[in-house]
């Protein structure tokens, strides 16, 4: 346990109150409203109730509406109150993009509950942790998808924590254990009392983010910064008219994000479960689709399946390109086939910090991260949280009305702020007027293919394996993911240890495959600094100047 002054805690409660006002600030400023999220998304569901949504996944292809989303939610909100839940709880949705899936974010939001999106890709460990840290009273998740078992864990959550409710999408067999969905779509509604105000502090969602942390740290945002993003981010000149490709993953705030530019934005949109360029290319052409989010990654390889297809231009004019490094090149090759990449920058904690647009010319989308959007404050700032020189690299630390309220623990509040209430970014940029370029970052995370995995959550589940000594990881370069995750092993007594007993390891621990080492090297001592930390920096040059092979064995 994190042993903290009396000093330590009058600056928390400090930093707290600074962030308090802003709050209140932006209310009377107008940039925030008393209205609800509830309140939100029935607008939108009235006005744009022809919303069509598809939903394309290992059973085919679903279309709906976002007025046919809405109109089953209703009954999903008035069984969820009829089962005694509303504001202050939190109810966890552990799903994949999917209809029901959306019918259950809207429902949470009519019951007033904190919305708690759980990365489909997880496991048991992951979910079992975020669902007791986010004192969930209800986890709704599906019996199974492409393959994964989500059904057998569900017993051992319950009884656990705060978790009292469990309710299973898809095809399972009843039990007395859990509530299927369906049922709860042919529900009542005759309970749903309609939200009519909501406090500026209120807890619309929880998201969860692997940091520099060995555990996820749940970044708790409010109904005023989720509007707030979703309309300086998506405003209704650049909604209009858009039909959008959403493939970036659920429970993830890109995930997140995607499902609420239909919620509260009224979005139309084409929604792959699970990431198949091949399949996303014909998508695109077959549904006219000409915009959405893409991590590098997921653009590089759309761009290779074009060049397979002999596809020479794809009309995708709006693509906002990130959560990882953008490659310039990549923009540039993205621009010669019809796709307008737009790089940006913003994070779990701070969605949106800046963007470049599709109007904007190809050097300014390739070369920086765009520009500020309106109400955001940014500072760059030296190791000593004093300001650089202008056009100079330090931390980007920041503030605005669509920014994250705090952590769900104290301990990861505690740094995470300057003393007058910046958010600390962890990465390494530049300003130029209003241009931001993000150059490098502070934080101990991985980045491959759009997912931030923390390097020492990696390293404590190396060192529960009975032959490892002493490990170190590291994100190698990779051209397909960005990076990927390579560990550096000493062993007991110098003993062999495969790279498939490690993943095996890393299987029976429950952990998503994501996380697992790509590569492993073994060796005799692990090259430390003269503090006797190991020199990550050593690692990497091993790698860079060629003294490791591709399967992890010495030049």
């Amino acid at each position: 346990m994190v042993q903290t002054s009396a000093a330590d805690e009058k600056r928390a409660q400090g930093i707290q109150q600074v962030r308090f006002a802003w709050g209140e600030e932006w209310l009377t400023q107008g940039l925030y409203s008393e209205i609800p999220l509830a309140g939100h998304v029935a607008k939108a569901a009235a006005v744009r109730a022809d919303a069509v949504q598809v939903f394309v996944g290992p059973h085919g292809r679903e279309r709906t509406t976002l007025g046919e989303l809405y109109d089953s939610a209703l009954s999903v909100a008035g069984a969820l109150t009829r089962l005694g839940l509303g504001p202050e709880d939190a109810i966890a949705v552990h799903m994949h993009h999917s209809g029901d899936a959306l019918v259950a974010y809207i429902a949470t939001c009519l019951v007033g509950c904190t919305l708690v999106p759980i990365p489909g890709i997880y496991e048991e460990r992951e979910t079992a942790f975020i669902l007791a840290d986010s004192k969930a009273r209800m986890l709704i998740t599906e019996a199974s998808w492409r393959g994964h078992d989500y059904l057998s864990a569900v017993s051992g959550y319950l009884g656990t924590g705060s978790l009292e409710y469990a309710v299973v999408a898809g095809e399972c067999p009843a039990n007395p254990g859990y509530v299927r969905f369906g049922d709860l779509k042919h529900g009542s509604r005759d309970l749903l009392l309609p939200i009519t105000s909501r406090s500026i502090r209120h807890k619309a969602a929880i998201i969860y983010t692997s940091g520099s942390t060995a555990v996820p740290k749940g970044a708790i945002h409010t109904d005023q910064a989720v509007v707030y993003e979703l309309a300086q981010s998506c405003p209704d000149s650049r909604i209009a008219g858009q039909k959008l490709l959403h493939v970036v993953a659920a429970g993830h705030m890109g995930g997140f994000l995607a499902a609420f530019k239909v919620l509260l934005r009224g979005a139309s949109g084409v929604w792959l479960d699970k990431w198949d360029p091949a399949l996303a290319l014909e998508l695109v052409q077959e549904y006219g689709l000409n915009a959405g989010t893409l991590v590098p990654f997921h653009l590089m390889t759309l761009l290779e399946a074009m060049e397979a297809a002999d596809c020479v231009n794809l009309g995708l004019n709006d693509v906002l390109c990130g959560s990882a490094a953008v490659p310039k090149d990549l923009v540039e090759a993205a621009d010669m086939r019809g796709i307008a990449a737009c790089r940006g920058y913003g994070s779990t904690e701070h969605p949106t910090v800046s963007r470049s647009e599709p109007k904007d010319t190809l050097a300014e989308r390739s070369q920086s991260d765009g520009k500020l959007l309106s109400g955001i404050t940014v500072r760059v700032v030296d190791d000593d949280g004093n300001d650089v020189a202008p056009g100079a690299d330090g931390e980007l630390v920041c503030k605005g009305p669509d920014q994250f309220l705090e952590y769900t623990r104290p301990d990861h509040n505690r740094g995470a702020f300057t003393d007058d209430g910046f958010f600390c970014t962890g990465d390494i940029a530049r300003i130029d007027g209003d241009v931001v370029t993000v150059t490098g970052r502070k934080k101990e995370i991985i980045i491959r293919g759009g997912l931030n995995i923390s390097i020492r959550e990696i390293e404590e589940l190396l060192r529960s394996h009975p032959l490892v000594r002493d490990v170190a990881v590291i994100g190698a370069p990779d051209p397909r993911y960005g990076e990927r995750v390579w560990a550096f092993l000493e062993t007991h007594d110098r003993r062999a240890v495969s790279l498939a007993e490690v993943q095996e390891h890393f299987s029976r621990l429950g952990v998503a495959r994501q996380k697992t080492p790509e590569s492993i090297v073994a060796l005799e001592t692990l090259p430390r600094t003269v503090a006797g930390k190991v020199s990550k920096r050593t690692l990497k040059e091993m790698i860079r100047d060629g003294e490791i092979n591709a399967d992890g064995t010495l030049e």
